[in-house]
């Protein structure tokens, strides 16, 4: 599982540094317009498929929903120390409505980032598919 991990991680970083060379040299510009094909494919299309394919092939009745409570506990501390913490540091720069939405914007980034587009990947590579429903649990309860 480890080999697998390693690799899945090699993937991710490449592709991560790959985006960022490219960018960098000027070989792709996004000012240009040059990405919104792809990000479209992804926002739109692809990762969109890959949640739905989770959540819609995921056993629900066989996973441990203590497992699943403890990490939407989790999350639920790290957004609301995100939430305070974005709140208060916004306190005289900005109104009430304005703190309030970066607040929000800056506690869901913290808890929702990468579940699915480097979770399952990660559990797939140490645990094969049985852990998938994991994921779709806790997107499920967190993020509806």
């Amino acid at each position: 599982p480890l080999v697998n991990l390693a690799y899945v991680l090699l993937k991710t970083c490449s592709s991560l540094a790959l985006g960022f060379v490219s960018v960098r040299f000027g070989l792709v510009d996004p000012k240009r317009g040059d990405l919104r094909a792809l990000s479209f494919y992804i926002a739109r299309v692809a990762l969109p498929l890959l949640v739905f394919k989770v959540i819609a092939t995921a056993d629900l009745a066989t996973l441990d929903w203590g497992v699943v409570a403890a990490c939407n506990i989790g999350k639920l501390a790290v957004f609301v120390v995100s939430f305070l913490c974005s709140y208060l540091a916004y306190k005289r720069r900005r109104g009430k409505g304005q703190r309030l939405l970066t607040a929000t914007i800056f506690g869901f980034l913290t808890t929702a980032s990468n579940d699915f587009a480097i979770g399952i990947p990660v559990l797939q590579a140490l645990y094969g598919d049985k852990m998938l429903g994991y994921i779709a649990a806790n997107v499920f309860v967190f993020q509806t």
